[in-house]
């Protein structure tokens, strides 16, 4: 794939039974902005990736109930949140 456009969304989804990825991905997967839903079942993703994935979504979090601004770098995360699936 040329340029820098991503994947679908749908292309990077299935992640289920993958279980060489682990807690390691987490940066990588919160990078995937295209990304909507990830199924990690069967994998060896825990706690430590799901902070890493959400990280962008629970500062936002923060940033409104506190009414702090963001700082710069922050602006770069992804705003990932945690939810169950189907």
């Amino acid at each position: 794939m040329s340029g820098s456009r991503p994947p679908p969304a749908a292309a990077l989804r299935p992640c289920a039974g993958l279980t060489q990825i682990d807690d390691g991905a987490g940066t990588s997967l919160a990078m995937l902005t295209q990304l909507t839903a990830l199924d990690a079942s069967d994998t060896r993703l825990g706690d430590a990736a799901l902070s890493t994935i959400t990280y962008g979504a629970r500062l936002a979090a923060w940033s409104s109930k506190t009414q702090q601004p963001l700082p710069p770098e922050a602006q770069m995360w992804p705003r990932w949140a945690a939810g169950g699936g189907a």
